[in-house]
């Protein structure tokens, strides 16, 4: 019972016998009221089971990790820029001279200010570790054009056009790489993943 309640999209639930009258020993809790019987396969019969993910995308995932972290920071760069914008404009009043009122305005903008900055270098740190980590797995396949082909696609985060144009392939070979190189890169604790 618990391992089939970690793969249901939760909504499923084992009741008890006698608990509802009249209900079988699983109900789907989706709003459509699917019930199953204990003795069909519950897991055939929820359309409500999540995904669950190939070595394949656990490996991709893995991978795209690193622009995740570039996309936060470029995010919030772009907030403390903003914020740093705000700030300006609510301090300085007609005659130039901040006033009183907007002294507490001030204090929440820094506060946040503050709160950015430190998510930022929190976040330059992750990348940096998640960069080391991915282009160490890369360098591990045997295949160098397999290791250009991730390294650009997931580091550099180009286009597969940009890098059959780049390695001078046809996007076919390209996607044919990349397979390969999915399927020969060893990452840390996809066994446990899946």
């Amino acid at each position: 019972m618990e391992k089939r309640q970690k793969e249901c999209c939760g909504r499923c639930q084992y009741i008890v016998a006698g608990e509802v009258p009249g209900a079988p020993e699983w109900m789907c809790n989706n709003g459509e009221s699917e019930r199953f019987e204990s003795s069909v396969d519950r897991g055939s019969r929820c359309d409500h089971y999540v995904h669950k993910p190939t070595e394949t995308e656990i490996k991709k995932e893995y991978l795209q990790s690193y622009r995740t972290h570039v996309r936060r920071i470029r995010r919030i760069e772009a907030e403390l820029e903003e914020i740093r914008a705000m700030r300006t404009a609510i301090s300085v009043n007609n005659d130039g001279m901040p006033h009183g009122s907007a002294q507490t305005d001030l204090s929440s903008y820094a506060a946040r200010l503050d709160e950015l900055e430190r998510a930022l270098i929190q976040e330059r740190y992750r990348r940096v570790v998640a960069y080391k980590d991915i282009t160490d797995q890369i360098k591990k396949l045997k295949s160098e054009h397999e290791q250009d082909v991730l390294f650009y696609r997931y580091i550099r985060g180009m286009d597969w056009w940009e890098i059959a144009e780049k390695m001078e392939y046809s996007e076919r070979q390209i996607f044919r790489l990349h397979g390969k190189g999915l399927k020969n890169i060893k990452i840390k604790d996809v066994s446990e993943c899946q």
